[in-house]
């Protein structure tokens, strides 16, 4: 029994003594060319990003607007159409009214880029309606009237998510536009029948295409609006 122990140990000790070779890759020697035939050599690859075709942009749940310059990617702009739905049925303004203002209220849902940088907002009303049962694509251009209707044209740094004081409560984050009285003023003159129902109110009012632009080619940035 004592002379199958020292068997088995001079056998492991032979066994341990013979695993001498360093630890290497699998398959690190392999790579010579004189074996493989092979050769390596370098070749420059470039690179470009491919424009997407035809995104579908309609009854999106968040609407983009604004500008963005990113060093790698180049620039970018966004802007939305979008229509009206009064907020009830039989509508009208007493003939008594007098405009003070009309204002143009986005909220934002979130944002991309520098919100440092100077945004200049542009409002347009259409000049076409817009069809629910028809494909709008990512370049289709929208029938606008001439006139911007935004009554300052000064750039302004957006607060996505900061909350506005109104009175005594604070209401979610959102943008707003003031338009131009004149618009207002057209909008007073709707008569009864074309503010009864949305319907006939969006046969007589479009709609408006919000776009925006970044200050003297700085970062910018792209807003996201919830329209419901």
């Amino acid at each position: 029994m004592k002379n199958r122990c020292s068997i088995l140990l001079f056998v492991l000790a032979l066994f341990v003594c013979s695993c001498k070779k360093e630890i290497d890759s699998i398959g690190l020697n392999l790579q010579d060319a004189d074996i493989l035939g092979a050769d390596f050599t370098e070749a420059p690859i470039k690179a470009y990003s491919v424009r997407e075709d035809s995104i579908n942009t309609k009854n999106l749940l968040n609407n983009v607007v604004g500008e963005i310059n990113d060093p790698v990617f180049g620039n970018t702009k966004a802007g939305f159409c979008t229509q009206f739905d009064l907020s009830g049925s039989n509508t009208f303004f007493p003939k008594q009214a007098v405009l003070d203002s009309v204002v143009l209220n986005l909220q934002y849902s979130g944002y991309f880029g520098d919100t440092m940088s100077g945004i200049r907002f542009e409002v347009n009303e259409l000049a076409a309606p817009l069809n629910q049962n028809q494909y709008y694509s990512y370049n289709d251009e929208p029938e606008v009237k001439t006139g911007d209707l935004c009554y300052s044209h000064n750039y302004i740094q957006p607060r996505p998510y900061t909350g506005i004081r109104q009175d005594t409560t604070t209401v979610a984050a959102h943008l707003s536009l003031r338009l131009t009285n004149a618009f207002g003023r057209r909008l007073l003159t709707l008569n009864k029948s074309e503010l009864s129902t949305t319907a006939a109110f969006q046969n007589v009012f479009y709609g408006l295409c919000v776009r925006a632009l970044a200050h003297n080619n700085a970062t910018g940035n792209l807003c996201y609006m919830s329209l419901t």
